[in-house]
């Protein structure tokens, strides 16, 4: 199989081959399209090209795509040049090895499993730099607890770049390669192929344990018996190494971003003083870019952070227990070695000083759905897991955590089922951002994460079956963790699917219940996804709380409507003055608190980003300079253009005397003048070509003031909703509300929900979390003129 670096431009040609298969040769405007009669193609493509922003190369046995997005295009070759170079380098050879010879023998028990070595390589030249390479190797048997020191292989069965709206690329598994294995055929897929290629010649193999090698995939009770054993496997290998596929666009980038990038922002005069502190804008600063070695920090960071994204690698799920497990962790990019603890310090430096949302901001024009992106949130999980797991298990007291239902863990000694099993619930929540192939597969690879003396415990007491279908595990999950739980916390992460997660091939059979969390799927992101839900008691729970019962595919529980959805509007609509807008049409506001008030506080749910509860008074003043700071850039373009941006001041004036902002603010109150200055020091920097050094005396005061708020509200979903209730309560929920849907607290959840009523009286359908503020702390139940069980379904 060849190993290809760049691409052609073609336009569409058919053709044949010399064995007499019929060609097609197309290209689409964004790549590549072969397509063959012939079993094996042996290709090449070479030309020169600059600036290529994704290149993607995926080799399947009937047909070879290639997408390519560039950012500058150099000159290439001509039309029928370009025809005439693929033709004569490409190349049909067919295997000469016999077939049908067998490659596994079957293990000795379920306490075995197989080590692979190669035990050599053929490279045969079939052009300038392009090689027919074979690889022949053989497997072994071992016992589990003594197999000789060896390495572990971390990977994606699927093509390891994800593209977006530039393009698209596989998505299914192709087992398209072929080696020669114990003397026969087996077929494995092109990114495992070239891992063993780029690692074999970088010298990195040796013994190695490989799931799709040392596994007999055909064989369904050795895949069983595997698949729960893959946590023993991983812990014991000597180095796991993470294959982040072949070196693509932005890799050295990457490489840049977890070494010398890191090591200047720990010089830094700023990370000294400040630590993670950093102005917002700084990112645009060119002294800043000057001092990182760059052209414009943002710019690099940008690539670094697409290369993250579109890394399949990153996303999925048996990865984390792989890389959690490891004693020793090492990545590779193609030939390229990457810093593990690098990649780590990066996150934890984009998370920290709010850097991200700035990226994500500046990129949304190169990705089209962010929803579904990766946050660099997974390098935290595999950080903070290995300390988090051991203490949600053992610890009586817990401490400080980053999980949501620590009332019900802390409920639990160490040692019970209810805490094994809760714990369970939080290595599930913590791991639901991943993907793997078979849904299933997500559960038995959070369960190793507890390690082989709880596994067995949490196994003992889920009673799974790897042959189950997706709402039967969780179902079984969901029952086996409340029969043995003293509130409903768990259900913070049910409710009503998010519109983009639900699979259109789903039928009604399908639907899980509406309070049972959907383990399987992309994670829920409950109103308290940012906050930690034990300072909050809106159900008035007792150490002894009132039982709730499973009957069937319902679950029972007592609790007390609180009020109805009247109005609602998206918390991230743009531009964000419209907020203030939806603040202005409620003059019976039951809250004593100033309108104004009672806005900015929803919004991030009462809370600090550093956790202060409630929320310091001079977060208005950022709250204000937020709103500057989002919709400047947008007047500045208006701007620009000669566009009347007067108009938005105008209504901005309305909304601030309305909101009585001056006596709410004071003299910090963020006037109309100062955002007119703003606007126009931004539309100025742009005028003369000089993004990357903003006015410091305007621009970086606003971006500085506006930082505590944007930190502590994060990045706002579609799905955040600010709503009004019939009563004049204002809250803040997440998921597919609408107007009508119920507030309630349940008496066992520490957390209110809402729920949307069906035809049948009392049964109601769990939407999601909802945050109301100062109606958090029992006041629901206690100003309630019944409470009374009702039927979640």
């Amino acid at each position: 199989m060849s190993l290809l670096p760049t691409i052609y431009d073609f336009s569409r040609r058919d053709c044949g081959d010399e064995e007499g298969n019929d060609v097609i040769i197309e290209y689409d405007g964004h790549g590549v399209k072969i397509k063959t009669t012939g079993y094996r193609w042996q290709f090449l493509f070479s030309s020169e090209m600059t600036e290529i922003e994704t290149v993607i190369l995926s080799s399947i046995e009937s047909m070879i795509q290639v997408f390519a997005v560039l950012q500058t295009r150099a000159s290439k070759p001509s039309e029928a040049a370009g025809i005439a170079e693929i033709e004569a380098r490409l190349h049909l050879a067919k295997s000469e090895v016999r077939t049908d010879l067998m490659v596994y023998d079957p293990l000795p028990g379920p306490d075995w499993t197989r080590l692979f070595q190669i035990d050599r390589m053929d490279a045969r030249p079939i052009g300038p730099k392009a090689f027919d390479v074979t690889i022949y190797g053989s497997l072994t048997a071992f016992k589990l607890d003594s197999m000789p020191p060896y390495r572990a292989l971390s990977y994606t069965w699927a093509w390891p770049v994800e593209m977006n709206n530039a393009g698209a690329s596989p998505n299914e598994i192709e087992v398209s390669a072929s080696i020669i294995c114990n003397n026969g055929v087996l077929r494995i897929t092109d990114n495992l192929f070239s891992a063993l290629c780029y690692l074999t010649s970088l010298g990195k193999l040796g013994w190695i344990w490989i799931d799709a090698i040392c596994i007999n995939q055909a064989d369904g009770t050795e895949k069983s018996d595997l698949i729960c054993q893959m946590d023993t496997i991983y812990s014991h290998a000597a180095e796991v190494i993470g294959w982040l596929g072949s070196a693509q666009l932005f890799t050295k980038d990457l490489i840049w971003a977890t070494t010398d990038f890191i090591d200047r922002f720990k010089d830094h005069e700023n990370f000294k003083s400040q630590g993670f502190d950093w102005p917002t804008d700084s990112l645009k600063d060119q002294q800043i870019s000057q001092f990182f070695k760059v052209d414009h920090l943002l710019d690099g960071l940008l690539r670094v952070y697409l290369f993250y994204n579109s890394c399949r690698w990153f996303k999925r799920a048996w990865v984390t227990q792989e890389i959690v497990l490891a004693k020793r962790v090492r990545l590779f990019c193609g030939e390229f070695e990457v810093s593990w603890w690098g990649l780590q310090d990066f996150a934890t430096i984009m998370l920290r000083t709010g850097w991200l949302g700035v990226i994500i901001s500046f990129g949304g024009k190169y990705i089209d759905k962010w929803d579904n992106r990766s946050w660099l949130y997974e390098l935290r999980t595999w950080k903070i897991l290995p300390e988090v797991i051991p203490r949600i298990l053992n610890d009586p007291d817990l401490g400080t955590s980053l999980t949501l239902t620590m009332n019900e863990i802390s409920s639990h000694l160490p040692g019970t089922p209810g805490r094994y099993l809760t714990c369970f619930h939080e290595i599930l929540s913590c791991t639901m951002q991943f993907r793997c192939t078979k849904a299933v597969d997500h559960v038995f690879s959070a369960i190793g994460l507890a390690g082989p003396e709880y596994k067995a415990k949490i196994m003992a007491l889920l009673k799974l079956d790897y042959t189950m279908n997706p709402k039967e595990f969780c179902m079984e999950i969901s029952r086996s963790i409340l029969s043995n739980a003293k509130y409903l916390d768990i259900l913070i992460a049910s409710g009503f699917p998010d519109p983009d997660d639900q699979d259109p091939n789903s039928t009604t059979e399908d639907v899980l219940p509406s309070w049972v969390p959907n383990y399987i799927s992309p994670p829920r992101f409950s109103a308290f996804s940012k906050r930690d839900s034990r300072s909050l008691n809106a159900g008035l729970c007792e150490e002894n709380p009132p039982p709730f019962e499973i009957q069937g595919l319902s679950l029972v529980c007592d609790g007390a409507f609180f009020d109805t959805i009247e109005i609602l509007e998206h918390a991230a609509i743009f531009p964000r003055i419209h907020l203030l807008d939806f603040c202005t049409k409620f003059t019976a506001l039951i809250s004593q608190k100033p309108r104004l008030e009672v806005l900015w506080r929803t919004l991030i749910l009462d809370q600090s980003f550093d956790d202060r509860n409630p929320a310091p008074e001079d977060y208005a003043t950022s709250f204000m300079a937020m709103i500057a700071e989002t919709d400047g850039p947008g007047l500045a373009d208006a701007t620009k253009r000669g566009e009347n941006t007067n108009e938005y001041f105008g209504r901005l004036d309305d909304y601030l005397e309305t909101l009585n902002a001056k006596e709410v603010l004071g003299d910090k109150a963020l006037t109309s003048a100062e955002m007119r200055e703003y606007v126009q020091a931004l539309a100025n920097a742009k005028d003369n070509q000089d993004d990357h050094s903003l006015d410091p005396s305007i621009v970086s005061n606003i971006n500085q003031t506006a930082l505590p708020y944007t930190r502590s509200e994060g990045q706002p979903r579609g799905l955040d909703y600010i709503f009004m209730t019939k009563k004049g309560f204002m809250g803040i929920c997440k998921g597919p509300c609408q107007k009508g849907d119920q507030v309630w607290a349940l008496r066992n959840a520490h957390v209110p929900f809402f729920l949307r009523e069906t035809e049948v009286l009392d049964n109601f359908q769990l939407v999601g979390t909802c945050f109301v503020l100062d109606k958090m702390q029992g006041e629901m139940i206690q100003d309630a003129e019944e409470v009374k069980t009702i039927r979640l379904v």
